[in-house]
């Protein structure tokens, strides 16, 4: 069994004007992470209306531990279900996730370590997870 560490959840670290983004929060407590990945979209709506935000998770991992490291020192913390079984972060956000996990690795630092514009690559990914 791993160690549960818990505290009270973060402010809001940027704001962005997009029509659509995916936004990942990593909050580290000791040695467990949680992860969230959520996707943000505006949805038109009849002429003169403000359009609709629609927001979905893709992933909700809690009480993630490290088992590995790469080579260059990057983590990516394995979740698991209730059953125990393994809870997969979706390969098209991995890098993404494992960027998030450093910054919350990095001791007395408040700014951001991951904002990215959409590119062709990312909007690629977009159309894999859905």
């Amino acid at each position: 069994l791993s160690r549960v560490d818990a505290v009270g959840r973060n402010g809001i670290h940027a704001t962005v004007v997009a029509p659509s983004l995916v936004r990942l929060q990593v909050f580290r407590s000791g040695q467990t992470f949680e992860l969230l990945i959520t996707r943000h979209e505006l949805i038109a709506k009849a002429e003169g209306r403000r359009p609709a935000l629609q927001n979905r998770v893709i992933f909700h991992g809690v009480n993630g531990t490290v088992l590995s490291q790469t080579s260059n020192g990057q983590i990516l913390p394995e979740f698991r279900t209730r059953a125990g079984e393994v809870l997969r972060v979706p390969a098209a956000f991995e890098e993404a996730v494992r960027l998030a996990v450093a910054g919350s690795l990095c001791q007395g630092c408040h700014a951001p370590h991951l904002l990215r514009p959409k590119t062709d690559e990312t909007h690629q990914a977009k159309e894999k997870v859905g």
